[in-house]
Parts: structure tokens; C-alpha cells; sequence
């Protein structure tokens, strides 16, 4: 059995590793060097509680890290489906998380968080708006025994074998190059199709997902026509991206994702003799990267074409900018901006170095005398009793309580919270 150990959301730093060591004994020479200590791809500076996931700690593959939210009972479910539905925010969801379906798997409590429901929602949402396009064609080599006609190049040890000794005169073993839409890359994403629709039955009936509905992804499969499945590993390395097809690339990257995660389930479904623990593929959920698309889908259906996502300032990229009411917004996953006071000045200087970048302003069409205002400033960090949407007025609900920084006002957001859970921050 793979020990799982569990650690605290705190910054990684000189004594992580003894905060191992209260769940698992281990060999001291895995501390020699703790500038080699690794999650998440994040160094010794790094804060764990922007992440959710279950990563490997140690290159020996023998301690494994698990961070959970620190919002308690986060739906963090219901967060990806809200994304996943909003068209302002799908394509960016791929940013969000990070599934290492090419690490070892990690045996966990099977009651773990499984990232694969957000692997699969997002391939087959990606694939119905791939389908809506022609499918790429690309050339296959096909092999055939042809009648009284000669198609690319003979095979002469199959001819001799075949036609020659079996007395087909009438016959030709030939091999030739097939420009169809029976391809590699096609074939990786209809059997990637066919193994997330049984994995998506398998947690409907389990209830197990409380979100999706495969009923829309049913249209999919027609389109998949004259399109054969992957019969060897060769098939999945040879499906390439292609530049002229570049909806392709990302769904591509997803469905070898998805086959992996497959090929090890089945390999290990064996290895497993304790009900109570199921292995799970490493992953890294960005929850600062989450919340901020969780909040544009709000404000994108509240404000439309208005809010412009990451503008490109002098200095970094802005979250958000409302251009109709000309004010500069901001996400910070931090729960802690809740009461009057509780505020960074890292965040502060931030957001009031962006209402003073001239692109931002230019953005903004505030030009000549117009640049010599103060700039409004919102940030906006998840709460317990904020908004659960966010109306066209979602700037007059602004919280305006702190009187230290001017024009520089708050706003809640409530997220989703399992129904079991009561309460949200820990």
C-alpha cells in the first residue's frame, strides 16, 4: 500500500517535512535537502492553501500531499459546472486545474476528492463544440487484398503468401494511404468519447455526480460515423495536433488524459482489497485561478460584452475592467476579507498601481484631464453572506465601510457549499 500522508494548508517552508513526520515515520535523508521538496510545482515559497489537489512529495514516489480546501465544504463541483456553462469562461477552464494522469496513482480513502468528473465534463463539452465543425481528415495506411487492380504499393510477402499460394490469381495485397476522416486524432477522441459516457453513466447511477446531465452529450456519437476506436498505444502517440485544426489541441491533450486514467483503473482495480480505498491520478487545482472564472461567469451574465477579461496593462494583467462603469475589479481568494479592516497592502498597492496604468486607462477611454480622477477599485473575495449572483447593480451592493483607502470598496461573493456542510470557513 502507498502511505498517504496528510499536511496542513500552510506555506511550504524548512519544516514541512517534520510536519510529515506526525503521520508517517520516514527516512531522515529525505530532509538533506529540503530545497528539493516539491508540490504542486511550487518551491519553498509557495502557499498551499491557493491549492487544492493530491500530488507525490517525494521523488521515491513514498509520501504523497494532500491539500483540501480551506473553505469548508466547497463545491468546488458546482463551481467547474457553473464555468463550464458560462461561454465567457470554458475556454479558459484549462488554466484552472492540471491532472498528472502520467504520475503513479495515489491510494486514498475512496470519500477523496476525484478530480476525473472535471477531466471528463470538460473534454466532452469541448468535443460538442469540436463536432460542430467537419472532423480533420488525415491520412491513414490501410491494407487491402484488391480485385484485378493495383492501389499504392504491392506488399510482396503477403501477395506471395496469400494469392500467389493460395492460386487468387484475380488478387493484389496492396498498401496504400487513405485521406479520410478515420484518422488517429479522430479515433483517440471517439474512444476517449465512449469511455467518459460510461464513466459519466457509472456516477449517475451511483449518484456520485450531482451535476451534469448525458442526455446532451448524446448527440455527439452520429458524428463519430465511419470513425473506428484505438486498438494500440501506437494510435494514441500518433494522434497529433494540427495546426490548422486548432480546436483539436486541447481536446487531444484531454482524451490521452482520460485514457490513461482509464488503462491505470483497470490495471490496478485488482490491486485494491480494501473497500474503503480506490486509487486516485495526482492533480493541482488552481482555486485562486477557479474563483476568479467562477466570478466572471457572474459578472459576464450580469454585464455582458461590458467586463473585459485580463487586459494587458504596463505592468501584469488586469482581472477585470468594467468599461461602462469605468471601475478597476479584482479577485483574491481570501475568505479573510470578510469585517471591516481586514485587508493586505500587498493587494491594495496592486489594484491602485492598475487604476493608474495608462493602457488601463486608455481601456477605459479616460483620456486627457479626464486621468487626473480617481479611478473606482473593487475587489472582490469570496464570503459566507456575500451575493450568490451578481446583478447589472452588482457595484451599488459594494461594501464601503473602510475609510483608510479611497475608492478602493469590497464585495462578497457566496459560493457553493455541499449541502451536508454547515458553515464555510474553517
Amino acid at each position: 500500500m502507498l502511505p498517504l500522508c496528510g499536511v496542513e494548508q500552510r506555506q511550504v517552508g524548512t519544516d514541512i517535512l517534520a510536519k510529515v513526520d506526525r503521520f508517517r515515520t520516514q527516512d531522515l535523508s529525505l530532509g538533506r535537502d529540503l530545497t528539493e521538496v516539491w508540490a504542486f510545482g511550487l518551491g519553498t515559497g509557495g502557499w498551499l492553501s491557493y491549492y487544492v489537489g493530491l500530488d507525490w512529495l517525494d521523488d521515491a514516489r513514498t509520501i504523497a500531499l494532500r491539500s483540501e480546501p480551506k473553505i469548508m465544504g466547497l463545491d468546488m463541483m458546482r463551481m467547474f459546472m457553473d464555468c463550464l456553462d458560462s461561454p465567457a469562461t470554458v475556454s479558459y477552464l484549462g488554466e484552472a486545474y492540471c491532472v498528472k494522469a502520467w504520475e503513479p496513482f495515489i491510494l486514498c480513502p475512496r470519500e477523496s476528492f476525484d478530480c476525473t468528473p472535471f477531466l471528463v465534463l470538460h473534454f466532452l463539452r469541448l468535443l460538442g463544440e469540436l463536432v460542430k465543425r467537419p472532423l480533420m481528415k488525415g491520412y491513414t495506411t490501410r491494407r487491402e487484398n484488391l480485385r484485378t487492380k493495383i492501389k499504392g504499393k504491392v506488399v510482396i510477402g503477403e501477395h506471395f503468401r496469400r494469392n500467389v499460394l493460395g492460386m487468387r490469381p484475380d488478387r493484389i495485397c496492396c498498401q496504400y494511404q487513405d485521406y479520410t476522416t478515420d484518422c488517429a486524432e479522430n479515433r483517440l477522441l471517439h474512444t476517449a468519447y465512449l469511455v467518459s459516457m460510461e464513466a459519466l453513466s457509472g456516477w449517475k447511477r451511483s449518484g456520485a455526480l450531482r451535476c451534469g446531465n448525458i442526455e446532451e452529450y448524446s448527440d455527439i456519437k452520429p458524428y463519430f460515423r465511419g470513425v473506428g476506436e484505438v486498438e494500440s498505444l501506437r494510435e494514441v502517440t500518433a494522434a497529433k495536433a494540427n495546426p490548422i485544426y486548432r480546436n483539436y489541441g486541447e481536446a487531444l491533450g484531454l482524451a490521452r488524459a482520460i485514457m490513461k486514467i482509464q488503462g491505470y483503473r483497470d490495471s490496478l482495480h485488482e490491486a485494491v482489497r480494501d473497500s474503503r480505498l480506490a486509487y486516485f491520478p495526482p492533480f493541482v487545482i488552481d482555486m485562486s485561478k477557479l474563483f476568479e472564472l467562477y466570478v466572471y461567469s457572474l459578472l459576464h451574465e450580469a454585464r455582458g460584452e461590458a467586463i473585459l477579461y485580463q487586459s494587458k496593462a504596463a505592468f501584469g494583467y488586469t482581472d477585470f475592467l468594467d468599461l461602462d462603469l469605468k471601475i478597476v475589479i479584482d479577485t483574491k481568494y481570501k475568505p479573510r476579507y470578510t469585517g471591516e479592516g481586514r485587508d493586505n497592502g500587498d493587494d491594495m498597492r496592486q489594484i491602485a498601481g492598475y487604476a493608474r496604468d495608462l493602457k488601463v486607462l486608455e481601456l477605459l477611454g479616460i483620456a486627457g484631464e479626464d486621468r487626473d480622477q480617481v479611478v473606482p477599485c473593487l475587489i472582490i473575495y469570496p464570503d459566507s453572506e456575500g451575493m450568490g449572483t451578481l446583478g447589472p447593480d452588482y457595484y451599488e451592493h459594494r461594501r464601503q465601510d473602510d475609510t483608510r483607502f479611497y475608492k478602493i470598496d469590497k464585495l462578497g461573493v457566496r459560493l457553493p457549499i455541499l449541502s451536508s456542510i454547515d458553515g464555510t470557513v474553517p
